[in-house]
């Protein structure tokens, strides 16, 4: 009797054993067949923790049979385990989970799960249920994980050896479980696209109407479009996957929120998605797509302006030609000096001094000379003539080249020359953190004009203040440089003075968000395509329609304007200096010399005042 009671247990044991392997290597034909639909390179299998508790409602298969039956690295983890596997680290990854068949616990090990997982939740789910296991319950539990973001599932009972059927959730138009077969030489797909076909589901986007990427534009028949290049992609994008756009909160007079607002709005699932463009942000829970377009943040300057008329006759020379011109005459009036010294006279200061009429030879005025000189004082003479030739002739030929066409100002290429113009830098009260973020040095080095009203200063920007320099994105400033062709004159140009260069910027979505997949496969398209820089050009014919953009040229066109006598006013200030100096020469002068007589009445009247 003992005998036979250990036998039957014996072949118990093995009847389980073979069932095991078995379902095991039924488990293994179907990870293959996912793994060709998609490809992994890690394998997550999350079990009970309670061994004994679960023991009778697990199903039954071997996981080590399974690691060595997949050529693909396994990880086996407690559901309740306190790590974190970061995405950015491993994203293709498979997870292998039985359940215990009771709700509670259930949907506290997916929970657990997915804290583990954090941001790769819709990460492909291989559930695992009892042979006992009720259609209902599978339901509750697909429901449950399409709920939480994990719409990437597929589960399956113990019976899946003998009937090869799984349930998968189909989330669009309405929420569904599909009872499917499985058959493994056959393309079958297991993990469908759930966005493909979305049956007019709405898609929730975030719009301002200060986005220069996106905005809503009319049609003549009245019918609502979007434009901008980013507004065209979502465009298509809904196009594409049968959805409708909608945009929840849409306010036509509020400014663009902070990124930290927006975050709180998509991870409490109020958007899908943001119609912006952002940098990663690696510490948010939030996803990002891959990098949609690579755009430049730099400033725009004004055009230099022109040197006013009366500033000519000063800036034909230079500080440094002006001294070598100076310098030429003293040593001239020097060694003129000197020949008279060779002839006898005596040399000081005086003859010296007396000798600089050299000055009026480089003037081209006449000047007085001796009837009779040597050889060397007339070269130098000569010399003085030549020159008095070369300085009038350049010095006629600049300024009627000025005239014609004036210098301008020194151009605005670095942040020194912008501190040192004194012009001040608009900039929006939402751009500090960014700017601070590139170089936080650069909001203490020039002086700063900080706008609280985006409205304020999307005008002065738009309408070409030349007042400041203002920061713009590479967009942008495309808009701008096309609207400046229809002006006489450009008011402003793009400089080199950039916060970042050729930096990715990618859309922002909800946490685990099902739309990731299709916006990186479709951003790819467009941009192999030439979709995104033919949306780039339509940016500035849609400004135009929408009057966003008006082609008023408020530039001013200068063309030869002759010299008038108010040009002469700087030659008028001087000589009027000069004048007052002689004045007071003078003056200086007759009470120099009438002192004695000055004096000598002074002490007369005072010596009659003491006797009186």
């Amino acid at each position: 009797m003992f005998t036979s009671t250990n036998s039957s247990d014996i072949i118990g044991f093995l009847q389980l054993l073979t069932l095991q392997r078995e379902f095991s290597e039924a488990l293994i034909g179907l990870i293959r067949h996912a793994e060709k639909e998609q490809y992994f390179h890690t394998i997550i299998y999350a079990n009970c923790e309670d061994e004994i508790q679960c023991q009778a409602t697990l199903p039954a298969c071997d996981i080590s049979t399974i690691a060595q039956g997949l050529n693909v690295p396994m990880i086996q983890i407690k559901w309740n385990a306190s790590l974190h596997l970061a995405s950015w680290l491993n994203r293709e990854v498979f997870t292998l989970m039985p359940m215990s068949g009771i709700g509670s616990r259930d949907e506290e090990m997916l929970e657990n799960l997915w804290m583990i997982l954090r941001n790769n939740v819709k990460s492909r789910l291989l559930l695992l249920f009892g042979e006992t296991a009720k259609d209902e319950y599978i339901w509750r539990i697909l429901k449950f994980c399409c709920d939480h973001s994990a719409i990437n599932v597929v589960a399956l009972k113990q019976n899946f050896l003998h009937t090869q059927v799984f349930y998968t959730p189909k989330l669009f138009p309405e929420f569904e479980i599909l009872t499917r077969t499985f058959e493994i030489l056959s393309p079958q797909i297991l993990y469908h696209d759930q966005v493909k076909n979305m049956f007019g589901f709405p898609l929730l986007l975030r719009l301002n109407k200060k986005n220069t990427r996106a905005y809503i534009i009319e049609n003549a028949d009245n019918k609502l479009t979007l434009g901008g290049h980013l507004g065209h992609f979502f465009e298509e994008f809904a196009k594409c996957h049968n959805a409708t756009i909608s945009l929840p909160g849409y306010n036509l007079d509020a400014d663009s929120a902070p990124f930290q607002i927006l975050e709180l709005f998509l991870a409490n699932g109020s958007y899908n998605m943001i119609m912006s463009l952002y940098l990663t942000n690696l510490g948010s829970d939030i996803v990002f797509s891959n990098i949609y377009d690579f755009e430049d943040w730099c400033v725009m300057v004004p055009t230099e302006r022109f040197f006013p008329a009366y500033m000519f006759y000063g800036k034909i020379f230079s500080r440094r030609i002006a001294l070598l011109i100076v310098s030429v005459v003293l040593i001239l009036a020097v060694l003129i000096a000197v020949t008279y010294w060779l002839e006898g006279y005596s040399l000081h200061l005086k003859i010296i001094a007396l000798k600089v009429y050299v000055f009026n030879g480089v003037l081209g005025q006449s000047f007085q000379t001796d009837t009779r000189f040597t050889g060397v004082r007339s070269c130098l003479c000569l010399l003085a003539f030549l020159l008095g030739i070369i300085v009038n002739t350049t010095y006629v030929a600049y300024l009627q080249t000025y005239n014609t066409e004036p210098p301008a100002e020194k151009a605005l290429n670095t942040w020194d020359d912008i501190r040192a113009s004194e012009t001040q830098m608009a900039l929006f009260e939402g751009e500090i953190a960014s700017v601070a973020y590139f170089d936080e040095t650069i909001l203490t080095r020039i002086r700063i004009k900080i706008y609280s009203n985006q409205s304020e200063f999307f005008e002065l920007r738009d309408g070409f203040d030349t007042r400041y320099v203002y920061p713009v994105p590479s967009p942008q400033w495309s808009i701008y440089d096309q609207q400046q062709k229809f002006f006489s004159k450009p008011k402003f140009r793009l400089s080199n003075i950039c916060f970042v260069k050729t930096s990715g910027l990618r859309v922002p979505m909800e946490p685990n968000s099902m739309f990731e997949e299709a916006v990186n496969f479709m951003s790819a398209q467009i941009f192999e395509t030439g979709l995104l820089t033919y949306w780039k050009a339509l940016a500035f014919i849609e400004g135009v329609r929408m009057k966003r953009i008006t082609l008023l040229d408020t530039s001013i066109l200068r063309g030869f304007v002759p010299m008038k006598i108010e040009d002469m006013k700087l030659f008028a200030l001087v000589y009027v200096a000069m004048i007052a100096i002689s004045s007071l020469c003078f003056i200086g002068e007759v009470c120099w010399f009438q002192r004695r007589e000055c004096a000598c009445v002074l002490f007369r009247k005072i010596n009659i005042l003491k006797q009186g």
